[in-house]
């Protein structure tokens, strides 16, 4: 009865419960005002189950009247994508970020949201072009952030990859604990 009872085990790769439609995208801020097209605020693709990516806002038909449309208290139009833990305690991913944006990775920054507040994982002195592995430890979400700053230069985007999900010590503790009670009362009724 015992070997019939699922473990929890590591998620590898952008699949279920992990899959790119299960996270929530969020612009902040609007790169062009209506009617324009939102793709200009930002947007997610994704390649499962190998990789997700963010891009941030970028205004092409730049116009200095409107350059403090994305600034309402967060620095520039923001995009986020985000998930709950799901009884995940630690999430590993790589990242490989691009800044196009002719003012480089100081304006457009990119990096993790962790139950909420924000990470910086590129380097806003640092070249054009960065990679890095990462490891979160949230209680309650998870997630990434690109703010496009000036949205004006050229777009940023980011690509995850390499993301492993594993559950909290605390899920296997209690599943080992089950398992122990099972085991006593299958000896109680047995004798």
């Amino acid at each position: 009865m015992m070997a019939s009872l699922p473990a929890a085990a590591d998620i590898v790769g952008f699949v279920s419960p992990f899959a790119p439609a299960s996270f929530t995208t969020l612009n902040l801020g609007d790169v062009n005002p209506p009617p324009v097209a939102a793709p200009n605020d930002g947007f997610v693709t994704s390649l499962p189950p190998t990789s997700i990516t963010i891009t941030g806002g970028n205004d092409p038909s730049f116009n200095p009247l409107e350059l403090n449309r994305c600034t309402p208290g967060f620095g520039g139009c923001e995009i986020r994508l985000t998930h709950s833990t799901s009884n995940f305690g630690i999430f590993s991913f790589h990242w490989s970020y691009a800044s196009l944006d002719s003012a480089g990775a100081q304006i457009d920054q990119f990096g993790a949201l962790m139950d909420g507040l924000k990470i910086n994982l590129s380097d806003p002195g640092g070249a054009a072009n960065q990679s890095g592995d990462a490891t979160l430890h949230p209680v309650s979400s998870f997630g990434w952030f690109i703010n496009c700053g000036d949205c004006i230069g050229g777009a940023a985007s980011a690509t995850l990859s390499n993301f492993l999900a594993v559950p909290e010590p605390g899920s296997l503790a209690l599943l080992g604990l089950g398992l122990a009670g099972l085991g006593a009362l299958r000896r109680k009724f047995s004798v």
